[in-house]
């Protein structure tokens, strides 16, 4: 009975599964058909080979978080699309694996060579998701597509140099422009941005929007003869968005601009318009692709380094508190050797004893280091003791900041989970719980720490010290009260 039930609630979760699936492959052909239509829009061969291709950006970026196995929404979303454009069943399905080939490649080779979905967290992944995503694997695309159109009859040979050309170029700045942001916008805690920040993320929505539209939109032929204002003056806008905001801001803020830019130069406005609409769109997808890298890259940089500064802030901390846990400690156990030696010992010989237990048990005590990111509710660094007192490895800590919970006794979760979620008011904090080693062993923890704000008094990390001891300090206290009143009777 118990066999039948186990298959019948796999049965019930492979479907659900499926399903699960399924709504996302056609979610997916959703949001890559919808992007094609939008691109064809500004059309400008009559091939029908768009300007820039924002459907292959959604494409690697849909492979990316969800995997290769979803690369069937590609096909029909690209299926669907040819439906409405010149040429056979024959050439359509041959573009529309295209398609599927370069979002399979894109997704393998970041996946491989730059860090996978934290491609954007350093300025050295977001170099090679670049080059591997936005400039290797449109050639796959655009040569198949090339080859597939001229086969067809759809366009002549003299015209497959600009065809090639200009379906790179479109694919490479679709997947620079969209699929950062689609990767960023899901794949990490973003913190909640106060009144005054999104103030000036208001304002710098405003400024970058009326550069794009003096420099590169109609009023380019109108307000903006002289070229006052040019294409060059995003890029402090971009910067300041890259030393203030996140990398999610950034890579909106990159499709706000670029996308304008390319739309506006595909309709012959603004700076790099010129009779020659192929050399138009090179110097355009140059400027996209050196400006949008180094804007990523610069915002990578930067979260790089408040991380590092996070973590030093952190440890700092924490040193200091263990300087003056330890002196709290040494005090305290001063003092009750001082009551024991004065109960319980008469001779110096005792004492010195004693002492050399107390320092040999000091010596063998493991204490645990640990410094956790409210940002990005990641624990940001762990010592090597935590492997030995909790039997788990820090990897696993790395990978999972809150399997440390899975070894708290049941009876005291609610207290362990304190440390996770600190009052917020609350500077320091003090608990003592139970773990099962995995042994079954059981050890009482000490945990005590401090929690770290920023300037605007919110929470940015917390950092503490866990150590061993032996026993309730409660119950140790009661035992020797108990002792106390058992000698006094005695006596009497």
């Amino acid at each position: 009975m118990a066999f039948s039930d186990s298959r019948q609630l796999n049965s019930v979760r492979g479907r659900q599964r499926r399903l699960k699936d399924t709504g996302l492959i056609l979610a997916i052909a959703a949001a890559f058909f919808s992007a094609g239509e939008f691109a064809l829009k500004v059309e400008t061969l009559p091939t029908g080979v768009a300007a820039f291709w924002p459907a292959s950006g959604i494409a690697v970026a849909a492979l990316i978080l969800l995997g290769y196995r979803f690369w069937p929404g590609i096909l029909l979303g690209s299926l669907l699309l040819g439906a409405n454009l010149p040429g056979n069943i024959l050439s359509n399905l041959a573009i529309a694996m295209a398609h599927v080939f370069e979002a399979l490649a894109a997704a393998y080779l970041v996946n491989r060579y730059a860090d996978g979905p934290k491609a954007f967290d350093t300025a050295q992944a977001v170099f090679r998701f670049v080059f591997f995503a936005c400039l290797l694997s449109p050639l796959i695309s655009a040569t198949a597509g090339t080859g597939t159109f001229y086969l067809a009859g759809l366009a002549g040979r003299a015209d497959l140099g600009n065809l090639w050309v200009t379906w790179w170029l479109a694919n490479a700045s679709g997947i620079l422009l969209m699929a950062p942001f689609l990767i960023i916008l899901p794949g990490r805690q973003h913190h909640r941005l106060d009144g005054r920040e999104i103030l000036e993320l208001v304002c710098l929505i405003f400024t970058l929007t009326a550069i794009a539209v003096f420099a590169f939109g109609p009023l380019s032929h109108t307000m903006n003869k002289n070229q006052f204002v040019q294409a060059w003056m995003a890029i402090p806008i971009l910067i300041w968005a890259a030393f203030r905001f996140c990398q999610l801001e950034v890579a909106g803020l990159i499709i706000l601009l670029f996308g304008l830019a390319v739309t506006g130069t595909a309709q012959g406005f603004g700076y790099f318009a010129g009779p020659d609409f192929h050399v138009s769109l090179l110097n355009l997808d140059a400027f996209v692709g050196v400006v949008g890298t180094m804007s990523l890259a610069i915002a990578a940089m930067v979260a790089e380094r408040r991380g590092a500064m996070t973590k030093l802030l952190g440890i700092q901390s924490l040193l200091q508190e263990a300087v003056a846990g330890k002196e709290r400690d040494l005090t305290a156990t001063v003092e009750a050797l001082h009551e024991e030696v004065v109960e319980h010992l008469e001779s110096t010989k005792a004492l010195r004893a004693s002492l050399e237990r107390l320092r040999v048990q000091m010596d063998k005590t493991a204490e645990i280091f640990w410094v956790f990111d409210a940002n990005t509710k990641r624990v940001s660094y762990v010592s090597s003791a935590y492997e030995i007192l909790w039997g788990r490895s820090s990897e696993s800590l790395y990978a999972d900041p809150d399997s440390w919970l899975d070894a708290v006794h049941p009876e005291d979760h609610g207290i362990a989970a304190r440390i996770d979620h600190p009052e917020s008011d609350q500077d320091r904090f003090e608990v003592e719980y139970r773990i099962v080693r995995p042994d079954g062993s059981l050890h009482w923890i000490r945990d005590r720490g401090v929690v770290i704000r920023d300037r605007m008094g919110r929470i940015c990390c917390s950092a503490g010290i866990a150590s061993e001891f032996k026993g309730s300090p409660n119950l140790a206290r009661r035992a020797l009260a108990a002792q106390a009143e058992e000698a006094e009777r005695n006596l009497l």
